[in-house]
């Protein structure tokens, strides 16, 4: 059998992909720092373990670093040294670190994303965009375990174990997002994947930032920001803690999530939030914003009145030139309208 190395042997030791995919990228940006290969960074730290604490020294300057060189943020540069840490660990000449660099801290935002910033991200996108959005507004998971889903799993309701947390929880999903997926899946290649491949999670996060500027969210758009606004959600609407955190895959304890998995009202529980966030302006099949049905008048005339207007316009001259009112505006059609009428 052949021996693996060192960084192959630590990396296999990590059972979830993602947090493998993570630390190796953190450990790859340490031997960028020190300028030393793996197997010389680990027996310098068996030769000083116990005797100095000089490689504690180095991690730090490397925390340092991320953030001055690589212009990581507090939290991203203490992630990064987690799986410098999970390193010396798994070979047992774990770095004495507590109380020597901050712990990770709350972001605050500046600006919420909001219910109203959802309705427009579905409205403005495509159909690959608006099938994420529904799939995110129904399951609150966090990007990897949605992408992990398959589409033999798509339906009404269903099971799935959170890889960050190891938590078992129930998924609910929508009739709007089963269609949407059903269409979704008629574009692209077949796959075992609910959300089809080549889709990681930094692709995701590249189509959630373009979704936002397409559809005039000017805030930051993260899955993380979609997940907080769902918890947000369910915590202003009084659902029991215990029921928000198993419909957020988040760490309950075994005894309860057994009963609780099994609740009759658990799907109600789900749908007073998704209600709370509709994904379409609407009550009964009505719209019920006042702006919509402004908006949807306003087409309608400008509509009519293009028609006369360019009946009038065509072949009349506006300082030499023919008027072509079908390039104009909604709202300079009307103020057209007005001016002539």
């Amino acid at each position: 059998m052949k021996r693996m190395g060192i960084l192959e042997e630590w990396l296999k030791s990590i059972v979830a992909e993602n947090t493998r995919k993570h630390h190796k990228r953190a450990l790859k940006r340490f031997i960028e720092f020190i300028g030393m290969r793996p197997e010389a960074i680990l027996e310098a730290r068996r030769t000083q373990f116990g005797k100095s604490r000089l490689m504690e020294t180095k991690v730090i300057e490397f925390y340092q670093w991320l953030q001055k060189e690589k212009k990581l943020s507090e939290n991203s540069a203490r992630s990064e040294v987690i799986g410098v840490q999970s390193f010396f660990s798994y070979y047992n000449v774990k770095l004495q670190l507590k109380g020597k660099l901050p712990d990770t801290h709350m972001k605050l935002d500046a600006e919420k994303l909001t219910a109203e910033d959802l309705r427009s991200l579905y409205r403005f996108n495509d159909l690959t965009v608006k099938t994420w959005i529904a799939f995110s507004r129904d399951c609150p998971a966090r990007i990897g375990d949605l992408l992990e889903i398959r589409r033999e799993q798509i339906g009404p309701e269903f099971m799935i174990k959170s890889e960050k947390a190891n938590v078992v929880g129930k998924v609910f999903l929508s009739d709007e997002t089963i269609a949407l997926f059903k269409k979704y899946w008629d574009t692209v290649p077949k796959s075992e994947y609910a959300f089809s491949s080549p889709h990681d999670q930094t692709n995701i996060n590249r189509m959630l930032k373009a979704s936002a500027k397409k559809a005039g969210v000017k805030k930051k758009l993260t899955q993380h920001s979609l997940r907080k606004l769902w918890i947000t959600s369910a915590i202003n609407l009084g659902l029991p803690e215990i029921v928000y955190k198993i419909l957020a895959f988040k760490s309950v304890s075994q005894d309860m999530l057994t009963y609780f998995l099994d609740r009759e009202d658990l799907r109600d529980y789900w749908k007073k939030v998704t209600d709370f966030l509709p994904l379409e302006p609407q009550a009964n099949g009505r719209v019920t914003s006042l702006q919509e049905m402004t908006n949807l008048l306003a087409k309608a005339l400008a509509k009519i009145i293009r028609r006369e207007l360019q009946a009038q316009g065509y072949g009349k001259e506006t300082l030499g030139f023919l008027v072509d009112y079908s390039k104009f505006s909604d709202k300079e059609i009307l103020e057209q309208f007005l001016e002539t009428s």
